[in-house]
Parts: C-alpha cells; structure tokens; sequence
C-alpha cells in the first residue's frame, strides 16, 4: 500500500491566527486613521475660525482706516441729509456702542428674519470723515458749491464733510465739477435741506476760513445678524445706486463673516476728554465639527484711533 506525503501549508489553527492578527492590524489601522483624520477635521475648523475672526478684525479695522481727527473733535456738528437714517446725529462721535435694545434709524430690528439682528449682542456705529481731504479755496453760497484746492474723487450722491475745529458739516455731494464740490441741486434722493448753508438750522452763520477741510464722510454700523447658514456679522453702510434719475442713496446692508455668533466693545476716551483713544472688541465665533460639537473660540483687539 502506498502512502502519501503530508501537503505543505497553513494548518487550520496558524490561519485562524494570521487572520486574527491581520483584523486586529486593520482595525487598529482604521481606528488610527479615524483618529488622526478628526484631528485634521479639527485644526482646519479651529485655523477656519481663527481666519474668519481675522476678517472680522480687519473688516472693522478697514471702516476707520484714514479717519481725519479735526472733523472728529470739533465742537459743533450738523446735518444737511434729510434722511435721518445715516446715524448723522446732532454730536457725532468716531465711534459708537449700542446695546442689543438700542433703536437707530435705518438700523435692523431683533428678530429672526434673513439679515436682522441677533438679541444680546452690542451694535458698534463708526462716523469717520476719510482721508483724502483737501483744503477749501472759498465757499460760493450763490452757486452752492465749495472750491477746492484738489479733487478728492468725490462722486454725485455721496456724502461728505466740510469742517474746521468749531464747526462739521455733512452734506450730500449734488454734483461735482473740476475742483468745485456742489450741495444744492436736489437731484439725488434724499437731499438736503432747503437752504443749506443759509439758515441758521440748516448749517448758515459760519465762516468757512483757509482751515477749512473737505473730504469723505463713511458711516457705517456693524451688528451680529441672522445670516445664509447661521449667524453672522453684518455691515451696513450708506451707498449710491442707480444711474441718471434713479440715482440715490440709501443703506447697503452686507454679511461679512459667518459664525460669528457675538460683539461686544467699549470705547475709550482720551484723558482730555476730546476725540477718542481706541475702540476695545470682543468677537466670538462658532462652527460645528464633523461629531457635532460646537467649538467656540473668542478673539480680543483693540483699534487705536490715534487719528492723523
């Protein structure tokens, strides 16, 4: 009887083994990769915020960038604008906070809807006149403009400052020729008022001497604000639009950085107790991880207002 010779391989117990070993390397292996890809998940969440708080700083930052100081500091100031919705209060500060309560004109409500604002968060109002400014040659009240030594690139509609160290002036830009900056014409909505520069209440009895400035005037509001995917923090800023006849100025409201979820500042005087030292911000912001979590990261500045 022929026997035969024992097959060489793998016994049963030595492949129960090896596949053992092989699960306990791939779970492990995936479990790891689980792992380091949450990670991953996480610092790109935390570097996303990081980033968009950034933004938020620089988009405010940007707001008083060029603010000139001596319209900032005069004594008296006036409106000309017959829409009140410009935050072109009587005494106007550089900078402003207003509580989640606070009513301003044109301002977004509390509420839910898409762009309103978010109850418990501050409301910080910027009136900056900007650089460039240009110096007034002479103030013609029966033509209704004001000469100037340089064009600034002013444009029909906008508003603009003129001011000495008594007395600013905000009007709506109604036409601008050459170096000569106009206020009269009511050819853009909302205009001025009906004398501008002639009455006493509508910005007359003061002479415009070789002090005199000229230049931008850029209010703008920043709040926390329903946006697309959450909240946000919004910007809302007077702006031109149309063309020809349909040319006016009404206010532009715009969501600049998502999750951001709270602002809270606080401006800070100077110890003579003219103009302003800087503006404290606080921004938190919010995003949700792949787990669902919600992580939080809050972000403290401060924006010296050492105007030039």
């Amino acid at each position: 009887m022929k026997l035969f010779k024992r097959a060489s391989g793998f016994t049963l117990i030595e492949l129960l083994v090896t596949i053992a070993l092989g699960a306990f390397v791939v779970s492990t292996s995936i479990a790891l990769y689980q792992v380091v890809r949450k990670a991953q998940l996480a610092n790109a969440q935390s570097l996303t915020m990081t980033q968009n708080l950034v933004v938020a700083q620089r988009s405010i930052a940007a707001a008083l960038e060029g603010a000139l100081a001596s319209c900032a500091t005069a004594s008296r100031h006036i409106s000309l604008v017959r829409d009140n919705r410009f935050w072109l209060q009587a005494k106007q500060a550089v900078a402003e906070v207003h509580r989640a309560n606070s009513i301003l004109p044109g301002l977004k409500k509390v509420g839910s809807a898409p762009a309103q604002r978010h109850a418990g968060s501050d409301v910080l109002v910027l009136r900056p006149t900007r650089l460039p400014a240009t110096p007034i040659v002479s103030h013609d009240l029966d033509e209704g403009a004001f000469i100037t030594q340089n064009a600034i690139g002013l444009r029909r509609g906008e508003l603009a400052t003129v001011c000495d160290e008594n007395v600013a002036v905000v009007f709506q830009v109604s036409r601008v020729s050459a170096k000569k900056v106009y206020y009269t014409h009511a050819t853009i909505l909302p205009g001025n008022c009906a004398d501008p520069f002639r009455s006493a209440e509508c910005g007359g009895g003061h002479h415009w001497g070789s002090t005199t400035l000229l230049a931008r005037y850029s209010p703008s509001v920043f709040y926390i604000g329903n946006g697309r995917s959450g909240l946000a923090l919004y910007k809302q800023q007077p702006t031109v639009f149309g063309r020809g006849s349909s040319r006016r100025l009404a206010l532009h409201t715009q969501e600049l950085v998502a999750g951001i979820t709270q602002l809270k500042a606080s401006v800070s005087r100077s110890v003579a107790g003219e103009g302003l030292a800087s503006i404290a911000l606080r921004l938190t912001i919010a995003d949700t991880s792949a787990s669902g979590e919600r992580r939080y990261e809050k972000h403290a500045f401060t924006l010296p207002l050492q105007t030039p």
